[in-house]
């Protein structure tokens, strides 16, 4: 192959690039989500020579604290990833790459002699019409193991509103920007008791804090297990 071949093949090649990039806009959030949350429970079930994924349950809250722009594109492929699509025009609208715990376990010796399920959550922004939403687990070489196809639409009255009454107090240890500007980081808080949470969870929050000063970018939440919330106040660290 000669140089000027080459040439032409690189020239060829960048035009190709161009013009699919030119063709690609970007999802705008405003327009086919609500700021609002959708929150989806899967079952993922079986052993070390099958995979299953079944939907539970969705409910939906307020607030979307999740990414606004690249919405249809991942940065990087883990063994799961869930897809929305825009059920009349069929484009995706959002997608989501996960690693789930059931992957991990599928390799152990236990997953050849039994079978298990194992829960898992995703949050996803609220569409604002009906969206055709598909959950895949791959292997390791991202082909498709085990996949559910389901809608949402929001005149479904299964699914609930989330009551938020009973949400944990918290406080704000430095607050410099919203949800919309910066990244949240939640910190949750394990192998306390009601005597030493209070405490421990503020001065670990503060360690947190002083390590992530220099991070611009970020909100750090700390946040108490659900089983101990009772024994003292959930910490937000808002470190823009």
């Amino acid at each position: 192959m000669t140089v000027n071949m080459i040439r032409k093949l690189l020239l060829l090649s960048a035009f190709v690039v161009f013009y699919r990039m030119a063709g690609m806009a970007d999802v705008s959030f405003e327009k086919v989500f609500c700021d609002s949350t959708l929150r989806l429970d899967y079952i993922a079930a079986g052993n070390s020579k099958e995979s299953n994924v079944f939907l539970d349950r969705m409910h939906k809250f307020g607030g979307w604290a999740g990414r606004r722009c690249n919405l249809d594109s991942i940065p990087y492929v883990g063994n799961g990833i869930v897809t929305v699509a825009d059920s009349l025009s069929g484009d995706t609208i959002y997608r989501h790459s996960f690693s789930t715990l059931f992957r991990e376990w599928q390799s152990t010796p236990e997953a050849a002699v039994t079978s298990k399920s194992f829960q898992n959550t995703f949050l996803i922004p609220l569409p604002r019409r009906t969206a055709r939403i598909t959950i895949e687990l791959l292997d390791a070489r991202h082909d498709a193991v085990a996949s559910n196809t389901h809608l949402y639409s929001p005149d479904d009255i299964l699914v609930k509103e989330s009551d938020t009454r009973g949400k944990s107090e918290y406080r704000y240890l430095r607050k410099n920007g919203n949800a919309e500007d910066v990244i949240d980081v939640a910190i949750l808080a394990e192998g306390y008791n009601g005597t030493t949470i209070r405490d421990s969870v503020l001065t670990n929050s503060e360690r947190e804090l002083y390590l992530c000063r220099q991070k611009e970018s970020w909100v750090i939440t700390s946040l108490c297990p659900m089983s101990i919330q009772r024994h003292g106040r959930v910490t937000r660290i808002n470190a823009r």
